[in-house]
Order: C-alpha cells, then sequence, then structure tokens
C-alpha cells in the first residue's frame, strides 16, 4: 500500500455504554458528512469526514443456520463454548477524499484523520462478561482493540502518494465485526444452558486507496 502512517494518539470519547445497548457500529445508516474542497499545488481535493462512520462492505464469514445450535460432544465433555449462527466483517469508514493530480509527477497528502474503536453487545452478566467475550473471540478469530462497553476516537496522520495524471480515491476508518450466537455450558456432554450473545467490535484500522487514470 503506497501510504505512511506518520503518528497516532488515542481520546476516550465515552466508555459508558449499556451492555444490551447497541453503538453507532450497527446502524446501517450515516448522517451527512462534512465536505470540504481546496487546491494545494497541483492536486484538487474533496474531502469528506464523517462523525457517524459509514459501514459498508459486510462479508457473512458464518451464515444464519435454521438447524438447532446444539452440537454433538462427546460424553465426557465439560465445559463452555461460544456457538456462533451469523458472523460477519464490515468496514467502518470516517475520512473520505477524491483527489486529482493533473500533473505529470507523482504528488502526496498528508492528511490528521480519526476513525472509531468500538465494542458494544450483550454478551452475559458483568461477572461472565469478560470471559464471555474470550470465547467469543477465540471462536471469530478477530480479538476487540478496547473492552466491552467502550468507544474511543483515534486520530491518526497518514500521507498517501497521489500518481500522475489520477483521480485518486483514499479512505481511513476501522474495520470491524459483528457476531451472532449462543454461549452454551456442557455437562458430560449434554447442554445445561444456553445463553444468547451478540457482539459488534472494531479490531483494526485500514487506509485503502483506489488511483484511476484521468
Amino acid at each position: 500500500m503506497s501510504f505512511k502512517k506518520l503518528t497516532l494518539a488515542t481520546a476516550l470519547v465515552s466508555t459508558l455504554v449499556s451492555p444490551g445497548v447497541t453503538a453507532f457500529a450497527q446502524s446501517k445508516h450515516s448522517i451527512e458528512p462534512a465536505v470540504t474542497k481546496e487546491k494545494v499545488g497541483q492536486l484538487e481535493i474533496v474531502e469528506k469526514v464523517w462523525d457517524t462512520p459509514v459501514n459498508y462492505d459486510f462479508q457473512v464469514i458464518t451464515k444464519e443456520n435454521s438447524k438447532s445450535i446444539m452440537k454433538p460432544y462427546r460424553l465426557d465433555y465439560n465445559g463452555t463454548d461460544y456457538e456462533e449462527t451469523k458472523t460477519q466483517k464490515y468496514k467502518s469508514k470516517s475520512f473520505e477524499a477524491e483527489v486529482t493530480n493533473r500533473s505529470n509527477l507523482t504528488d502526496t497528502v498528508t492528511r490528521s484523520v480519526s476513525r472509531k474503536t468500538f465494542l458494544t453487545g450483550k454478551v452475559g452478566t458483568s461477572g461472565e462478561g469478560k470471559f464471555n467475550m474470550g470465547l467469543i473471540e477465540a471462536k471469530v478469530g478477530f480479538n476487540a482493540e478496547v473492552s466491552f462497553g467502550t468507544e474511543t476516537t483515534t486520530t491518526t496522520t497518514y500521507t498517501w502518494n497521489i500518481p500522475a495524471r489520477s483521480v485518486t480515491t483514499i479512505e481511513y476508518g476501522s474495520k470491524a465485526v459483528d457476531t451472532k450466537g449462543y454461549i452454551t455450558k456442557y455437562i458430560d456432554g449434554k447442554a445445561v444452558k444456553s445463553t444468547r450473545v451478540y457482539a459488534d467490535y472494531s479490531y483494526k484500522e485500514y487506509a485503502d486507496k483506489d488511483p484511476q487514470p484521468l
């Protein structure tokens, strides 16, 4: 990828999110972005910044299963597992810019960009939450960036290379995962307790660039 990460700073904006309430990341609709236009040297820049990120590029990892969630285990099995019914990855975009370079030379654009990091959902009682979230992360394969019920804003400075004679779209945000399923406790291979849970959380940043020739 043709970009350079320069600095990183994190600011906590909210730590009080009810375990049973879904935060901004599960909203599929976003408010209108703030749009700015400017010319820097040979570059024409149209920039969009969202306070409420745009969630898109959903990719289902585990499809909904209409059959029973309960799975057979060996008779001597005792333990607790997360059994997912549907998991999907997506991007949560906070920043986008269209950069036009009409010159015959490669140029660069540097921006201070922000993204949301979050972990919301319903994963059991306060005493069970940390343990259950560990089961969820292990099964899904992505670790949350922050603790449960937390939403933060992370600000980073990036420099992107803009090819000559191109219109380049750049964007920045969080990669996230939304998962639903059951935390099930087994004794001697039999399910004795099953609790429906869900979690929605960011797991890493992303910075994309898509140049197109003029």
